[in-house]
């Protein structure tokens, strides 16, 4: 599994991670990530995805 964080405004946000879920690996090249909401979401999401590549 990947490693990663959350931040909200750019603020750590841990207690935004919801019980049982992990963070994944993206492998090189182009990925597609979907997002699905639960049903009882009633507005557009705004979903923003960055991540930085790291070389050993």
């Amino acid at each position: 599994m990947g490693g990663g964080s959350i931040l909200v405004n750019g603020i750590s946000s841990l207690t935004e991670m919801v019980n049982g879920s992990t963070f994944f690996m993206i492998p090189p090249g182009e990925t597609t990530v979907v997002t699905n909401p639960s049903n009882w979401v009633n507005h557009p999401l705004e979903i923003e995805y960055s991540w930085e590549e790291n070389y050993l």
